[in-house]
């Protein structure tokens, strides 16, 4: 082996920092389904903000700044509307957040708010 292994008269095969790595799939990159971390959130609707409001622990504001600055997408689609409703199965990707996945809608409570089962991502 020479001193310097980045030396260019090496076949790229000897050069340790130069091997072809092979392809990965795009399903490797989404997370498999045992790995959301459950919890029940109430929401008053199922308005994108107002399940983000509850999520982030933001106002709905706040939310709707995020969504309208481009940093939520809902199905790997950047969100363009604060009111959009959102459905089970849905996946969240806040910018800086983390990803979500509504994994259920239930009953509503006592005091009439819709319980949301959500799965999270570390």
């Amino acid at each position: 082996m020479p001193e310097f292994p980045w030396e260019p008269h090496l076949h790229p095969d000897e050069r340790p920092f130069a091997r072809r790595a092979d392809r990965i799939p795009a399903e490797a990159f989404r997370p498999p389904e045992g790995a959301w971390r459950e919890e029940r959130l109430t929401v008053p609707f199922l308005r994108l903000d107002a399940l983000l409001r509850s999520l982030l622990r933001l106002s709905r504001t706040e939310a709707a700044d995020r969504i309208r600055l481009g940093t939520v997408q809902v199905n790997w689609a950047p969100a363009e509307d604060a009111d959009r409703e959102v459905a089970e199965g849905d996946v969240l990707s806040v910018r800086g957040w983390g990803r979500f996945k509504i994994l259920g809608i239930e009953e509503q409570s006592r005091r009439g708010r819709i319980v949301v089962r959500v799965g999270r991502t570390w």
